[in-house]
């Protein structure tokens, strides 16, 4: 309630509880510092300026508003910076559905993840990492639900074949 009545404390204990956990979701999508910090930054401005108008039925739903926020604030940066690919209509044949049986670790995987196409990153983070649906990714990227899951097998296929390859480098 304290911050939607522009209460300074209410809203600096608000940005407290939740900067850290949105902070870590803008760097996953810009990779940077500083463009995660003002992708931060222009978030709460708007969470606090929209306050008002949020139906508040419980704290899953508002993190996850404001989850949501942050990554379409992520991807005006993105956009800013390049534009977004066109979708490519071009699909890659699977050779052989094959699952490494070794462990690969977080920061090996996303290090992974980030050398994706732009388009296939995106869909991938926001479907896999973020937790939305096709409909959802589509909404948010302005894209089809059909070139979504397009998409998205997309960088699986590539993911795949990279740990593949990064598994015989280590045989």
């Amino acid at each position: 309630m304290g911050c939607i009545q522009n209460n300074r404390k209410a809203q600096n204990q608000l940005f407290d509880s939740f900067s850290d956990q949105l902070y870590v979701i803008a760097y996953r999508y810009l990779n940077n510092r500083f463009g995660a910090e003002e992708v931060i930054a222009n978030a709460f401005l708007k969470i606090f300026h929209s306050l008002p108008n949020f139906k508040f039925d419980d704290e899953y739903k508002f993190i996850a508003w404001m989850k949501r926020i942050v990554i379409n604030e992520a991807l005006m940066e993105i956009r800013k910076i390049k534009q977004i690919p066109t979708f490519s209509n071009e699909f890659p044949e699977i050779i052989s559905a094959h699952e490494s049986a070794n462990q690969i670790n977080y920061e090996d995987l996303m290090t992974k993840i980030d050398t994706l196409p732009e388009g296939y990153k995106l869909v991938f983070k926001l479907y896999v990492i973020e937790g939305y649906n096709h409909a959802e990714v589509a909404d948010i990227l302005m894209i089809s639900e059909g070139t979504s899951k397009s998409q998205l097998h997309k960088a699986r296929f590539q993911l795949q074949q990279m740990l593949l390859k990064s598994e015989k480098n280590y045989e």
